[in-house]
């Protein structure tokens, strides 16, 4: 019927294809059919099911594993499997038209969507698989289009359409009306979108709305068999061997892509089916918890890791969706928990950047990436207060800028008063080398270095001194500022470190001078506020043994962390800036009294010894 149609509307040939979208057997012939074909003009994405009825995960009688399989091979398989097959054929085209891959979402991708969780978070993963795809494009490509890439002179367009209701027989509407339109009327208004946005509702009122399962069965058997579940947690997952295109990457095929779906996303969705049910009706008072581990990558596109961002966006969306659930279906207002038989479930979503594995193929910790049992260590510490976390603070860092700041914020209000803010936090160089030419050096090595160095203390400093001016207290309160000697002197081959610590001696000094000259006071670098004395202070070490510096065991020059901070506290309150460490002053005068030359020569012979050692 809808051939005849498409054939006497539009004066085309459409030849009819019956498919099950449930299985995997069925991409072999869509691939010769593709072959077989002289050109492509757009792919359409739109298969897809949805729930009978909005329920909860943990206790709807429609949602069992072959439930949940059928959907994710449906809703999200299907399309990245076509995408997969179609997405060269467009690249390769010689053509001056354009394409395009059209992939149809729904408005639960963009929100959690409690009662209704497996499906909005298959929605998640379309619309972050297409702005991934979208982005590789735009990345792979001399053109600056947005969302296209040029390839023989053609462009191919991705598209994610994210309606809200439609009147068809899965919404289960019959009736148009102003925020539900009908299909013709929807494609018709979404088509006029494409080319000039990669992501649209496609109708003017909705945007103003704004894989095995054999294995389940002995798993369930044994859950059946256990007396009590205190925790699951969710951490199967595989990745790309390496970052490439979708489109063009080797080790990209049919079976890989079921793969990753199955692993990243239906195993926690299904583990999260079997266990949820029985915590919820445990008797007991302690707290049990689910825990999901997803990925930094499922809260940003993933530009050429397109498939496995995707995954871990359907993770972390279905994560907070049945959070959210059991917040609304409970008494209880305690943030990710639900109360039955006075009890608490916990369910938290854990996003980590890298971490010492096998699969991240990193070898030797650092600042930013910790061990699995330092990070592990930190991340259970989050269990119960937040339901989502990067898990560990430097992973924090590097995931945002500003939101953190929100909770410290909140965390600053709620003190009585306040003595002390030491900022201590910070990252270096791997090792000394070339600002042009280091290996380790990137944007986001650039970010992440500025970010720590320089933006936390600022910000750290904005929150807390207007609470330490405004105290009514007689006691000194203190701001501390670590920098280092590399900001007192000009380092070639660590630029960017010293640059950062110049600026926090800089800004330190600015600020303590500001509260000098706004008090009455002479007091150096106090002023006072309420009988109170605000203090800034900058202390700048020489080496101290500490993981940062690698070095291992103290000497003359090189105290111990204990024995620095009680040497350095002594100044406080006597210097507004201070070496801390008596033979760092030491080390401070040599460095001001020897030729510059003299410094730098120094610091050429340690990028030396860094490339030799690191490569």
């Amino acid at each position: 019927m809808i051939r005849v149609q498409l054939s006497s509307s539009y004066s085309t040939y459409s030849k009819k294809l019956i498919l099950d979208v449930y299985r995997n057997n069925i991409y072999e012939s869509i691939e010769k059919e593709i072959a077989s074909l002289s050109s492509i003009a757009c792919l359409v994405n739109n298969g897809g099911m949805s729930y009978p009825h909005f329920d909860d995960y943990g206790g709807a009688k429609c949602i069992n594993w072959d439930f949940i399989q059928d959907m994710i091979m449906c809703n999200t398989h299907s399309i990245a499997v076509m995408t997969y097959l179609v997405l060269p054929r467009l690249l390769e085209q010689k053509s001056e038209a354009s394409s395009a891959i059209i992939n149809i979402g729904s408005f639960v991708a963009t929100v959690t969507s409690p009662f209704h969780s497996l499906c909005g978070a298959t929605k998640a993963f379309i619309l972050h698989f297409s702005q991934s795809i979208a982005a590789e494009l735009r990345l792979s490509s001399s053109s600056s289009s947005s969302s296209t890439t040029t390839t023989n002179g053609r462009k191919v367009i991705i598209q994610s359409v994210c309606p809200f209701y439609v009147v068809t027989a899965m919404s289960l509407v019959k009736r148009p009306s102003f925020f539900i339109p009908t299909p013709t009327d929807y494609v018709n208004s979404a088509l006029n979108m494409l080319g000039v946005e990669e992501f649209t509702m496609g109708y003017f009122t909705h945007a103003l709305q704004g894989c095995f399962n054999n294995i389940y069965e002995s798993i369930e058997k044994e859950i059946a068999s256990l007396s009590s579940i205190a925790c699951l947690v969710n951490n199967v997952g595989m990745s790309y061997p390496h970052f490439d295109d979708y489109g063009g990457a080797k080790f990209m095929n049919c079976d890989f892509i079921q793969d990753m779906i199955t692993c990243n996303t239906h195993s926690i969705a299904v583990m999260t089916y079997l266990v949820l049910p029985r915590l919820l009706k445990q008797n007991s008072e302690a707290s049990s918890a689910i825990i999901n581990i997803g990925s930094f990558a499922g809260t940003v596109t993933t530009p050429f890791g397109s498939l496995y961002g995707a995954t871990k966006a359907f993770v972390h969306h279905f994560s907070q969706s049945i959070a959210a659930e059991l917040r609304l279906s409970s008494s209880s207002s305690s943030s990710s928990t639900t109360t039955t038989n006075g009890r608490k479930v916990i369910i938290q979503s854990v996003c980590p950047f890298y971490v010492v594995t096998s699969m991240s193929r990193v070898k030797r910790p650092s600042f930013f990436i910790p061990t699995p049992t330092d990070y592990v260590n930190s991340a259970l510490n989050m269990l119960g207060v937040e339901e989502f976390t990067m898990g560990y603070f430097t992973h924090a860092l590097q995931g945002c800028f500003n939101n953190i700041y929100e909770s410290i914020e909140k965390e600053i209000a709620s003190l009585s008063s306040i003595a002390c803010l030491v900022n201590n936090v910070g990252m270096s160089y791997p090792h000394f080398d070339d600002y042009g030419g280091a290996k380790f050096m990137n944007c986001d090595f650039i970010q992440d270095m500025i970010t720590c160095n320089t933006h936390s203390i600022a910000v750290m400093t904005y929150l807390v001194l207007p609470r330490l001016l405004k105290q009514n207290s007689e006691a000194s309160s203190a701001i501390i500022n670590i920098g280092s000697f590399a900001g007192t002197v000009t380092t070639p081959f660590c630029s960017l470190y010293g640059a950062t610590k110049a600026f926090i001696l800089h800004f330190s000094q600015s600020i303590a001078a500001e509260l000098r000259l706004s008090s009455s006071s002479s007091s150096s670098s106090t002023t006072t506020t309420n009988c109170q004395n605000v203090i800034i202070q900058t202390v700048c070490p020489f080496y101290v043994v500490t993981s940062m510096s690698r070095v291992k065991r103290p000497s003359f020059f090189i105290p111990t962390p204990t024995d620095y901070v009680n040497s350095a506290l002594n100044m406080l309150g006597v210097e507004e800036f201070t070496m801390g460490y008596f033979t760092h002053a030491l080390q401070g005068c040599f460095v001001n009294v020897v030729p510059l030359s003299w410094i730098h020569d120094k610091c050429k012979i340690l990028a030396e010894k860094g490339r030799k050692k690191y490569g």
